[in-house]
């Protein structure tokens, strides 16, 4: 009998997607068959690859018309996600018992480790998020108290898990520290490296649609749920124009976009890169959100790096400050985002070359020192027998 695996995937942006993708290519290597559930962009992304699988209720945080988190409006919302958490929880357990497979893997959500204990199925969780911080903008008086409670709650529901696995680099090099150190590590955790592709080949296609230049490459691939794309993908491209020291190539992220490039005054415009990992080890300096994949994929070239993270959302905040704190790049908050700020920022990294590239290097050398897919198949294999 084939050996069952069933990925449970958060769906908004492709971050979560892309690193189940991962896992579940070595897992097929190794004589399993996956089974997926997710939604939104997530779910596109995976049914792209070819994963079987159906699309569960979405539970999502509510954005404002820039881009940015809204913190109130999602409070405001908690009646209706609650109901569509009990909606999860009832797919999740419909379709568990329909795949009858030997080990889900819930990526961020809860509603899948929690039918996976009631159907009595190993469950490995893997996040980057131990705890919920509340956006500085929306702290009050009872912030701090209320913070550790919620911490406290999620660590515990997280530990329902059989594993859970941090998508990260061991402490001190912990890109998302920010979302993990105020809940102390439990016994089940575990650091297992990134979870993000790192692809040194070249791809001729993309080598003959875009020549050669002398000027710098500033690659901006920028991922996310849509709604928080729009504004920063037009700011870039009119940075680009005005720019004439540099070459941008800006990458949407939009699964099943076109993948053809669009030229224009300053750079090059894809829908869909079909190879960021190329272009991140061709790039003099890459720009991005401060997402953990985004960062991960950075990190793993080994460049320098400018995070914009979204504004309000305290896991890419975060990031983007241990990101300056290690020393690896800078971070620009997007209100504050001009011609002036970037090609500073730019400048800076540039200028400072050998210091930041010898502390991308090191941290480089740091994380391909762990295999995240590896690990968890690893896991995946001592949870069956």
């Amino acid at each position: 009998m084939k050996k069952r695996v069933y990925a449970s995937v958060f769906g908004s942006g492709l971050g979560h997607a892309s690193r189940i993708d991962l896992i579940l290519k070595r897992l097929a290597a190794d004589g399993w068959q996956p089974w997926i559930s997710s939604f939104g962009e997530g779910l596109r992304f995976l049914q792209s690859k070819g994963y079987e699988g159906k699309e569960s209720p979405a539970i999502d945080v509510k954005w404002t018309a820039n881009g940015s988190l809204d913190f109130a409006g999602t409070l405001r919302r908690w009646p209706i996600m609650v109901v569509r958490f009990l909606q999860q929880m009832r797919f999740e357990i419909h379709h568990i018992r329909q795949v009858n497979p030997h080990v889900v893997i819930s990526d961020s959500r809860l509603s899948a480790i929690l039918a996976a204990r009631l159907l009595r199925v190993p469950v490995i969780v893997v996040t980057n998020v131990l705890t919920m911080l509340i956006p500085r903008h929306d702290r009050r008086g009872f912030t701090t108290t209320v913070e550790r409670i919620m911490g406290e709650i999620l660590s515990s529901l997280w530990s329902l898990s059989k594993v859970v696995a941090i998508p990260d680099l061991p402490p001190p090099y912990t890109i998302s520290d920010y979302c993990i150190s105020p809940v102390a590590p439990r016994q089940k955790v575990r650091f297992i490296g990134f979870l993000a592709g790192c692809n040194h080949g070249v791809d001729g296609s993309q080598e003959r649609n875009l020549a050669p230049s002398a000027k710098p490459l500033i690659f901006c691939p920028i991922s996310g749920p849509t709604q928080t794309k729009f504004s920063l993908l037009l700011q870039l491209k009119e940075i680009a124009t005005s720019s004439q020291g540099y070459d941008f190539i800006i990458s949407a992220g939009v699964p099943g976009g076109s993948s053809e490039p669009k030229q224009f005054r300053g750079g090059v415009f894809f829908e869909w890169c079909p190879n960021v990992e190329e272009l991140a080890h061709r790039a003099s300096v890459i720009v991005s959100r401060a997402g953990h994949t985004s960062i991960a994929k950075a990190v793993l070239a080994g460049k320098p790096l400018i995070t914009i993270p979204i504004e309000r959302q305290t896991e890419q905040v975060g990031n983007a400050q241990r990101v300056q704190r290690l020393g690896i790049g800078m971070m620009i908050n997007q209100r504050e985002l001009d011609p002036g700020s970037l090609l500073s920022a730019v400048r800076l990294c540039l200028n400072s070359s050998l210091e930041i590239e010898k502390k991308a290097n090191n941290l480089r050398n740091v994380a391909l020192q762990h295999d995240g897919a590896e690990a968890i198949s690893r896991i995946v294999e001592e949870l069956k027998a």
